[in-house]
Parts: C-alpha cells; structure tokens; sequence
C-alpha cells in the first residue's frame, strides 16, 4: 500500500512538473506574441506616420548604398518633388527616415545609420525565409533592438517594415484570348507588357494560364511549392496594392480618360509650359481641368504671346487629347485597320485642300512623313535652239522624296490627293566661268540674274496664283503622288514603318 502511495505522489509530482512546465512554456509564448504585437503596433504607427501624407515616396537602402550592405532591404523615406515649389529646377532629395526599429528614434532620421551595423542588432529575415540566398551578402535583414519594459521587468523588440510594392507580383497579369482577326494583333501591341511569372526558375514555373495562381496568397505557399522560392524572397510578393497619387501635388492623379472623353472644345487653351520654362499647375474644377493662375493670360489668347520669349505658351493639352482619340479615326478593310489621308490638291477654292488640313487635328497623323528631300545638281547638253550644231549646257536639278509611315497601322494615300514639297532659296550659287579656246572669258546668256550667277527661280503654276510663296523665291517644287496641274495621282499605300521614294515623272 505504502508502494501505491510512493507511486501515486511521484505520478502526481510528474504531472505537476509538467503542467507547470507546460504554462511556463504558455507564458513564454504569450509574451513573446505579446511583444511581437507590440512590434507591429509601433511599425504599423511608424508607417502610417510616416507615408500618411501623399507627397511621400520609399526608396530601398540599396539604391543609394551598396546592394551587398548590411541593411540593403532597409526602406528609406523621402519627400517627393513638390510641385508647388516649381518644377524648373530639380530638387534635392530630402531623407525623413528609415522604417525600422533602433536604440534612438533620432538615429533614424540619419540616412547613415543604414551604413552601420549595431552590435544590438537581431535577424528578422534570416535562412528560415531565405534558405540558401541567406549565405548571399545585402540578403539578411537585421535591426537593432529597442528597449521595453514594465516595472522592474524590462526587454526588448525589434521590427522592420518590407515594402512589397517594390517587388513583383507573381500573381497579376492575364493571359489573351486567342486571336479571332488580323487585327488584334496589331491591338495588343499596343497594350503593356503582361507580367509573366513562369520566366521565374525559381518558383518551379507559375503560367499565366494556371488556374490555381490565385490560390498563393502569401510567399509561405510559393516556398510550399519549390522550396528555391526562398532565393525570392526580396524580388517575388503574392500582395502588391497601391493608390493612384500624384506625389508632387500630394493629391490624387487626374483619370486621363475622362479628360479624353470630353468634347475638344472643353479642352483648348490648356498649355503645359511656357517659353520661360514655367509649368502649369493644372486645377480640377467640376470635372474639368482649368489653367493656373499664371497661364490664364497665355491660354486664353495664345495669338496674343506667340513670339513672347516668356508668355508663348508650349504643348497644348488639346494635343493629347487629338492623340487620345486618333482611334476614332481608324477605318477597317478586312480586318486590317488603316489611316486615310485627306483627297485632294491645292486650288483657290473654298473647299480648299490645305485649308481642310488645318481644320483637321488627325491630318499630321494620316499624311505621309517627309523622312528625306534630297536634289541632285547637274550638267545636261541641250541643242541650241538659235544655231544649229550647237549645244547649250543647261544645269538641272532632280528631286528625290522619300516618304515614311510612322505609324503602326497602314496608311493610304487616295487618288487625287498631292503634297507640295518645295525648296525655297538655294543656299548657295552656281557660277560659271567659261573660257575660248585663247583663255580669254566669254559672255554668254545666263540665268537673267547677271554675271555668271545662276539662280532657280519660281515656274509659272496657273494654281499657285501667288497664292503660295512668293516670286523673289528661288524654288522648286512638285507633288508627291502627281502633279495637280498634269492630271490626278493615282494614289498609294504605305504599310506600318514603310517608306518609298518618289522622283520626277517624265515631264
């Protein structure tokens, strides 16, 4: 009996021992949570203080120090460019502070701590997140302690704030449906680049089209998969979210969209800069955006500062717009999309054809790029038509006019419509000097000019009526696509980033 007893009180003091163990353990574990929570709390603050406002921007430790540092994963942060102060002359950067715990909080707010490794430091990130990269120098991430405590009970934490949105979101992107027409591809183009992380070895191959991507919500899972994600740590998140703002007018950015939707006549006069450099500070009022204050003068009447050294108003928000809605602009023909250039060719009337290209704001977009004008000068031997036998040298210039389609969809030039290329005032002059057979010089004929001078001057264009140009001019000119006055063009296309050249006819 008294055995039973022994046994029973030493099975009793074991379960003691062990229940007391257990709730040490319990406290242990509490406390630690109950710090780490605090941890989180003061990071959480810390950030919010910190990037609460919207004129500031993050910046990793390893841009401005060595990516092999200590504390390269350490975020910095920074005041953005302030719109406010001027965009003219750039700004120095102006450092707040690093998103990490220390000793003494004004130890952060020296963007050279980073450089240094306190001996009060711990590991946050360390193999159990990095695997092998944690043997890589700039890949552990460290920070000093800071003190805590509670009476005579005292302690310390750590903590460090990671910004995900450096890093690239294994899980974003869509993959295209397939392409039904010719010209959806030509359509994607124009899109961004889709983020594809099956480039990515490491995470053992993610597509674009699996069905599961969605389902790693946190880089644990990825390391679940192929435990090499690891190495990614600091290039890979699964949560990346951001705010639209515009940081250098701490203000949320303006939706473009909406801007090109809007009727032309609501968006003229809207300059960006001017002649001294000034930039505009576009308001938003009611939907709209509205001058600054400073630009009223130069978009309300830009005719009145055109030549103003410091008025004369640059780019036009009006230009965006065109460019915003080029696509209403595009005809389709069998699936395959085009520009079509104005018909037509210079004349007196009305309807005339460069007046209709001035009022036209996709005209630059659909006519032909002058990529090259290039005369060739020489020498022919024409009969004389005063003495037979006898030939006359005669200079003669040839034309060769290469035209280029800058764009990425195809071009057409209908039939009838010409384009005026014109050289205006040779810029230099051609004189001869002709010797007899004794070397004694001889007066001849010339251009009418006087001497031995040659000059080009402007031919008789029964369309042109003065119109265009004006007599003293030295010129030549002709139309790409056939002469107005000789009969109608018959037309032609160029395709996305084609050119062709064009010289003179047989006439």
């Amino acid at each position: 009996m008294l055995a039973l007893l022994t046994l029973v009180a030493v099975g009793v003091l074991s379960l003691s021992t062990v229940n007391m163990r257990t709730s040490a353990q319990s406290q242990a574990r509490d406390l630690a949570r109950s710090n780490a929570r605090m941890a989180l709390i003061l990071a959480v603050g810390d950030l919010q203080k910190m990037l609460g406002p919207d004129g500031r921007v993050t910046s990793p430790s390893a841009q401005s120090q060595s990516a092999a540092s200590a504390h390269a994963a350490w975020v910095g942060v920074y005041d953005a460019w302030d719109a406010s102060r001027g965009l003219i002359t750039r700004p120095q950067s102006v450092f707040q502070q690093w998103l990490s715990s220390a000793p003494q909080r004004e130890d952060l707010r020296n963007k050279n701590f980073a450089e240094r490794v306190g001996v009060s430091e711990v590991p946050l990130v360390d193999a159990g997140s990095l695997g092998e990269a944690a043997k890589l120098p700039g890949e552990k991430v460290t920070a000093p302690t800071m003190p805590v405590g509670v009476g005579t009970r005292t302690g310390n934490v750590a903590w460090w704030v990671g910004d995900e949105s450096m890093k690239a979101d294994v899980t974003s992107g869509e993959t295209r449906a397939p392409f039904t027409k010719s010209g959806e591809h030509l359509l994607a183009a124009h899109a961004s680049p889709v983020a594809n992380a099956e480039v990515l070895e490491a995470l053992g191959a993610i597509p674009i089209d699996d069905a599961d991507r969605d389902r790693y919500i946190s880089s644990g899972l990825l390391t679940l998969k192929n435990n090499k994600a690891q190495q990614l740590f600091h290039d890979v998140t699964t949560q990346s979210l951001g705010i639209p703002v515009d940081v250098t007018r701490r203000q949320l950015k303006y939706d473009f969209s909406i801007f090109a939707q809007q009727p032309r006549t609501s968006v003229v006069n809207l300059p960006i800069y001017k002649a001294n450099g000034a930039v505009n500070d576009f308001t938003v009022a009611r939907g709209k955006l509205t001058n600054a204050r400073d630009f009223r003068t130069a978009g309300g009447n830009p005719l009145a500062s055109f030549g103003n050294l410091t008025e004369q108003a640059g780019i036009n928000m009006e230009e965006l717009w065109v460019h915003s809605n080029l696509y209403r602009n595009v005809r389709w023909t069998s699936n395959i999309p085009k520009l079509v250039a104005q018909s037509g060719a210079e004349n007196k009337s009305t309807n005339d054809f460069r007046h209709r290209a001035l009022s036209d704001p996709w005209f630059s977009y659909s006519k032909p790029v002058f990529a090259s004008v290039q005369f060739v000068f020489s020498f022919v031997s024409k009969p004389d038509p005063l003495l037979a036998g006898k030939f006359r040298m005669q200079m003669q210039m040839d034309a060769l006019v290469k035209v280029w389609n800058p764009n990425n969809v195809r071009v057409e030039i209908p039939a009838g419509a010409s384009y005026a290329v014109q050289l205006l005032s040779v810029p230099f002059k051609v004189q001869w000097y002709i010797t007899n057979a004794s070397g004694a010089g001889v007066a001849l004929p010339q251009s009418g000019v006087g001497g031995n001078t040659y000059s080009l001057n402007r031919g008789t264009w029964p369309s042109s009526s003065d119109k265009f140009g004006h007599q003293t001019f030295q010129w030549l000119r002709g139309n790409i696509g056939g002469l107005a006055q000789k009969g109608v063009s018959t037309g032609y296309t160029l395709e996305p980033g084609e050119s062709k050249i064009f010289g003179h006819d047989k006439e």
